[in-house]
Order: C-alpha cells, then sequence, then structure tokens
C-alpha cells in the first residue's frame, strides 16, 4: 500500500527502517465511549498531539455524550464518528454503518481501544489485515468477559493485529490470554504542561483548609477496583496523629457507599466529595501527597499525573503501579491499609522528605511524556504502513 501525505519522514526519526512512509498517516480510533478514563485519554491526546504525523479520526462505539473529551475533540477540528451502538444488542446494520465511516475517512491503520468489536472486525478483514492495532488498557484477564477474551483473541489473530500493552504488567498478561509470543509496551501518557498551577492557596481557601493542613488526594472512578474504602480507613488513621484532609475527585457506583462509611467514622469535615472537575491539574497541586488503593491497576495515569504536580504517590503494590512508582523514590508501594496510614503520617511529618519525593517523581515523570507516546505510536503506524507497501 502507498500512502499519501504531505512530507517525507525519514524512517530513522521513528525507528521505521528500509521503508518510506509518508506522513500524516490517517488513524482511525475505535473506542467504546470517550467518558473520562486512561484510554479515552490517550485517543484524544493522541489526535490533537499526533499531528502533523497523524491525521486522526474517533469512532465511538455508542452515542456521543459531550463528553469534556469530545469537546476537547471539537475545538482541534477532529472528526469524531458514532455507531450509536444500543447497550444490550449488536446490530448487523452496525456493519453497514462502521465501513460507511471508513469509507469516509479513509484511514491507512484501524487503531482498537478496550476491546476490538465485531461488527467492526469482520468488514476489516480485507482491507485493514495487517494494518491494525488493539492497544489493551487493562489486565485481560479481569476486566474482560470469557466471550470477549475469546473474540477478541480470534479476531487480532485473524486480523493480524499488533498487540500493544499500556504496561509490561498488561503485556504479559496479554501474551497469556492471547497466546502470542510478543505484545509490545507503549506506556500511556499525558501532556505535562497541564499540571503547572499556582492556584495551591487560592483552592484551600475555596475547600476552608488552612495552608499548614496535610491534604491528601486522590483521582479515581468510584469503581470496586478503586477501593476507597482501604483509603478512608488509612485516612482514619491518619486523623489520629496529623490535622489532615482529603480530596476525592472522581464518581461512579460506590460513591454512596464511601460517603455512608465516612459518616460512620466521623469523617464528614475533613474528606472532600469533589466530584468530576476540568480542573484536576490545578487541583492537585494544592494537595501534598496522592494516594490510592486500587486491588487492581494496568497503568494509573492519575498517578503520572500527580507526579508531574509533584507530589509524592503512597498507593498499593497491585498491577503496572511498580512500573510507575519507584518504592522509597518517588513514593511509597504498600500492601495494606495499616501500611499506607504509617507512610501517610511519615510523610505529613516530613516535610523535606516531601519535597524530595516529589521532585524525584516530577523527574521520573518525564519518560511519560505525551511526545515520546506520540513517536512511539508513530512507529508502529509506520511500520505497518510500510510493510503494506512493500
Amino acid at each position: 500500500m502507498r500512502v499519501s501525505g504531505v512530507n517525507s519522514a525519514k524512517p530513522t526519526v521513528f525507528g521505521v527502517s528500509n521503508v518510506e512512509v509518508k506522513y500524516p498517516i490517517r488513524v482511525l480510533h475505535v473506542i467504546p465511549d470517550l467518558n473520562s478514563g486512561g484510554a479515552e485519554r490517550l485517543v484524544t491526546d493522541l489526535c490533537i498531539h499526533g499531528r502533523p504525523f497523524f491525521n486522526s479520526a474517533v469512532c465511538v462505539i455508542y452515542s456521543r455524550g459531550n463528553t469534556s473529551l469530545e469537546r476537547e475533540l471539537n475545538v482541534e477540528q477532529i472528526p469524531i464518528y458514532s455507531l450509536n451502538k444500543s447497550r444490550r444488542f449488536d446490530d448487523l446494520r452496525l456493519v453497514r454503518r462502521f465501513w460507511q465511516i471508513v469509507g469516509s475517512f479513509r484511514p491507512h491503520v484501524l487503531h482498537f481501544h478496550r476491546g476490538i468489536p465485531r461488527y467492526a472486525a469482520v468488514p476489516s478483514l480485507r482491507r485493514y489485515r495487517g494494518r491494525n492495532v488493539y492497544t489493551i488498557h487493562g489486565d485481560p484477564r479481569v476486566v474482560s468477559t470469557t466471550l470477549s477474551r475469546v473474540t477478541d483473541a480470534v479476531f487480532a489473530r485473524l486480523l493480524r493485529t499488533e498487540l500493544v500493552g499500556c504496561s509490561k504488567y498488561v503485556a504479559d498478561a496479554a501474551r497469556e490470554v492471547f497466546k502470542v509470543p510478543q505484545v509490545k509496551v507503549v506506556y500511556n501518557g499525558i501532556d505535562l504542561s497541564r499540571y503547572q498551577s499556582s492556584l495551591r492557596s487560592e483552592l484551600r481557601n475555596k475547600l476552608g483548609i488552612s495552608e499548614d493542613t496535610f491534604v491528601i488526594v486522590c483521582v479515581a472512578n468510584f469503581a470496586p477496583w478503586k477501593n476507597h474504602r482501604l483509603l478512608i480507613e488509612s485516612f482514619c488513621q491518619v486523623r489520629c496523629s496529623v490535622r489532615a484532609h482529603l480530596l476525592l475527585i472522581g464518581d461512579g457506583p460506590m460513591r454512596g457507599a464511601i460517603e455512608e462509611r465516612v459518616r460512620q467514622l466521623g469523617l464528614e469535615g475533613c474528606v472532600h466529595f469533589l466530584g468530576k472537575r476540568q480542573d484536576v491539574g490545578a487541583m492537585l497541586t494544592s494537595a501534598d501527597v496522592f494516594a490510592l488503593g486500587s486491588t487492581s491497576e494496568a497503568f494509573s495515569l492519575s498517578i503520572v499525573e500527580a507526579m508531574a504536580a509533584g507530589l509524592p504517590v503512597v498507593a498499593t503494590r497491585v498491577g503496572g503501579i511498580p512500573e510507575v512508582v519507584e518504592d522509597g523514590e518517588t513514593g511509597f508501594l504498600v500492601d495494606d491499609k495499616f501500611e499506607m496510614a504509617e507512610r501517610l503520617i511519615a510523610l505529613a511529618r516530613n516535610t523535606s522528605l516531601r519535597y524530595q519525593m516529589g521532585l524525584a517523581a516530577r523527574n521520573r515523570v518525564q519518560r511519560f511524556d505525551i511526545g515520546r507516546v506520540v513517536a512511539e505510536y508513530a512507529a508502529i503506524y509506520g511500520g505497518l504502513v510500510g510493510a503494506g507497501s512493500s
């Protein structure tokens, strides 16, 4: 296949050897929706920051919802298509609709996220076999049903899909599930410039929190595996030793249960439920430490965001988190609520340690900059397109 474009990039720039690839490459991202989450943030950032190397569009499987990420893409004039799929049933009309979208945008590469839908894979077998990517954003042994694991594995093999894991942990799990010898690793990344703010005092004043109060922040959907209960019970122990407040940013089905647990523990005055926020970067800089008690975590973009804001991290030692947090250097990895409370208290009492770990976190997070992610995906796309033209 020959790819048309405005510029011819040197293969060595993106690690594509022995082929000439013309940029921009047209990429269609296929994802269930553009609600808040690491996969959705990645798609949005790849579309925006990938230019001029990619001309991107997004196909959401369900209906559009005027989310903040959709609005970002609209501002940047990135096309968003919708299949308007019912939440319950597949429909043969989805095959025709998907093929109409493909025909309209004419991508060189299909990039699937959070699954390979059957109605997208079937019509892609002829034209896009060997020219598609599937980024796996969660442990497929945990987040997928048996049926979806089987169908993803079958279609990945039939389409000769380039499999990518968002962490080494996920890549290892994917090799086990998909029975393949190799799954590439491309860590998710962020636009680091979003996480510089001088609004610390102003935001604390709005929340009624004094400058000398120790503030812990957690950014996570209220889902069972985020395990907010562990964090709340650890925080209860912290409050017995130091003056502290806890900021909880996010929403979800477990919020009501966590609010009730906070009332039971008498913590209503110092635990702040802030819901979904558009100013997460600024809110992070108003805190002293980031904490996360997940029972399962593929990578955690929230931790990367906190590190970009210069916060030390205290998080459970699960999934891909140890690939981000260096224990004892950029924060602490813990195994239970007692250890989490102990580490948080140590950081509350040691301003110098917080500063040192926060500085180390900000230095380490440079490797998760969105520019690096763009370059790595450009190499993958270019390799697929170049192979198709040979």
